[in-house]
Parts: C-alpha cells; sequence; structure tokens
C-alpha cells in the first residue's frame, strides 16, 4: 500500500502523472493466443446472470451449469446469493454478488452506505466474491469539490471503493467494475490506481449493461496500469482483470486472457465451453445439435440429412467403420 495516500487534487494528479510516466501499452495482437483446455477455461469463467427479473428457476439452472462445468463462480445480483449458495453447497464453484449495480435502463447514483448495506448482505448470504461498481460519474468530473476546498472527487472515489473494501475484507474477494465505456483512457488509468490504492484484487471493465463491454486495448491498458502501480508499491499485492461484455466464443476467451485477462465474466459460459469441447473432437456442428435436440427447424434438418449422409459414406473421418463417430 502507498505510504502516503494523496491528500489533496494536486497531490492526485501528481501520482496519476507518475504511474503514467512509467506506462509501457506494447501494441495489442491476437497472433499468439493461448492454448486453454475445457478445464482452466472454465475456472476463468464468472457464469453470469445478471438480468433484474431473473427467476429462482433460472437461478437454479444457473447453478446447475455451473456445477457440470466447474466454472469459477456463478455472478448473481444480491438477492440471489442466497439461493445460488444453497444450489451449490460441496461444489467448487464460489457466489459473486453485484454491489451497486444497475437496473435495466435506470442508473442510479448508488451511495457508499447503500454499497456497504448490500456488501454485507450479499457476504451474509454467502457471497465469497463481490463486484462493485466504481463511482465513474464522479471520476469524470476531474476536478476539486469546489474553488474554495482542495478536497478532490478522487479522494470520494477512493473512500467509496474503501468502505466496501472494510466491510467485505479477505478473504473475500473485491472487483471493481470500471464501466470503461464511459470513460477515456485517462480515465481508466486513473481509476485503476485508485483501485490499486484501494485495496482491490481486481479491476473489472464493464456491467454489461452500459455501452460496449471489454475490449483488447483497454484490458491490456488495465494490466499495465496495475502493474505499474504494483512495482511502485502501491498496492499489497498482485491486481488482477476482469473481461466483461461482449464475451461469447472461446476465441474471445483467448484473446481477452492474451492481454492480460485473468477472469472472465459471462453469461455464454456453457456455449464458450461447448464451442472448445466441439472443436477438440471435430464433431460438426450439425450433428452435434442433432444428437443434443438443439435443431428443429427444417432448414436446419436439411442441413443435418446432408451431414449425416456425407458422414456414413466410406472413408469418411465420422464413419462408424473408423470408430470416430462420437455420437
Amino acid at each position: 500500500m502507498a505510504s502516503s495516500l494523496p491528500s489533496v487534487h494536486n497531490e492526485w494528479l501528481n501520482l496519476f502523472s507518475h504511474v503514467s510516466s512509467l506506462l509501457h501499452v506494447p501494441p495489442s495482437h491476437t497472433s499468439e493466443l493461448p492454448d486453454l483446455d475445457a478445464r482452466t477455461t472454465a475456472r476463468l469463467i464468472d457464469h453470469t446472470l445478471l438480468a433484474p427479473a431473473a427467476t429462482l428457476d433460472q437461478i437454479s439452472t444457473l447453478c446447475v451449469e455451473a456445477r457440470e462445468h466447474h466454472f469459477r463462480t456463478v455472478c448473481v445480483r444480491s438477492n440471489h446469493v442466497a439461493q445460488a449458495k444453497k444450489d451449490l453447497l460441496g461444489t467448487d464453484v464460489g457466489v459473486a454478488s453485484v454491489v451497486g449495480f444497475p437496473s435495466d435502463d435506470d442508473y442510479p447514483s448508488y451511495t457508499t452506505a447503500r454499497k456497504v448495506a448490500e456488501a454485507r448482505s450479499a457476504i451474509a448470504d454467502g457471497a465469497t466474491e463481490l463486484d462493485m461498481v466504481l463511482n465513474y460519474d464522479a471520476l469524470k468530473e476531474d476536478g476539486q469539490v469546489s474553488e474554495n476546498d482542495q478536497t478532490s472527487m478522487y479522494t470520494a472515489i477512493y473512500e467509496d471503493v474503501m468502505a466496501v473494501r472494510e466491510a467485505a475484507p479477505k478473504p473475500t474477494l473485491l472487483k471493481v467494475i470500471l464501466e470503461t465505456s464511459q470513460l477515456t483512457d485517462e480515465d481508466v488509468a486513473r481509476a485503476c490506481v485508485i483501485c490499486c490504492l484501494s485495496g482491490a484484487d481486481f479491476v473489472k471493465t464493464s456491467t454489461g449493461f452500459r455501452g460496449h463491454g471489454a475490449t483488447l486495448e483497454v484490458v491490456q491498458l488495465m494490466r499495465a496500469v496495475c502493474d505499474v502501480c504494483q512495482s511502485e508499491g502501491l498496492t499489497t499485492g498482485r491486481v488482477q482483470v476482469k473481461a466483461s461484455g461482449g464475451i461469447r466464443t472461446i476465441d474471445d476467451v483467448r484473446k481477452m486472457v492474451s492481454v492480460g485477462a485473468e477472469r472472465i465474466g459471462a453469461s455464454a459460459g456453457v456455449a464458450i465451453i461447448s464451442g472448445l469441447n466441439r472443436r477438440n473432437s471435430g464433431i460438426p456442428k450439425a450433428l452435434e445439435d442433432r444428437v443434443r435436440g438443439d435443431y428443429h427447424i427444417s432448414e436446419a434438418n436439411q442441413r443435418l440429412q446432408s451431414t449425416v449422409t456425407e458422414s456414413s459414406q466410406p472413408g469418411s473421418p465420422y464413419s462408424p467403420a473408423n470408430g470416430q463417430n462420437a455420437v
């Protein structure tokens, strides 16, 4: 942790400038993507359902999927934590709860007291991780509280995160959502510095409810800033990066990991793992979908019939004679 926390606005600006001067963010590239097996991929994923109208049956289904695939956590709203904890009892799947999270098109200005209350309630119900939303609107104000008051908005943002951190001490993991689609790169870098000082375990890109989700460029920037903060003694340990929003395929996951993401938030976790397994097995998608009962429309059935006919021909890699027909 930093030996001296900035106390006035200019001190914050000086700290941000110092961190920025040490940044080296190489051009993002995805030419060398990491090889990920199903187990490793699953343990990167927070299997997510945050729809305000989600039902208990939907939460139970989410938990069944998480148990089956061994996802790292399920990520739900605080009112569903108790149900998720019950459904996942005795498994290796944790429960993450959001704090200060938007509902539909409503983006309320959450008070710190409300965030703290949500955090305490979620932990009492069994949450092992919290994903809290940063006060990013205040971050964009970029100024002092008033001309006659040297108190900085950055101090207020820091205190907001610290209050939740104190309400949810380790071993509870605290992830802070920056909502990067609403911020400039400079804002993102400053937010990461504040989160590092506040004792966050992760910085996270997005809620998925406002603007676009994670981009390779912003994940790489977040990773670089957190590395500088660690090297400068502004953290108590490594602060990790969670990419969320718009991640739907195994290649999306691999790209995010290649630029520094160490956790993935996704509602498409099952599709990601299924796609990876299908790629590894070499089963044609139409054939797999027929076996799973997922294709019901006539056009798909016509395509399927063609695939099955071709696969039964001598020499086909999917011919039963070759012992490779996985179905």
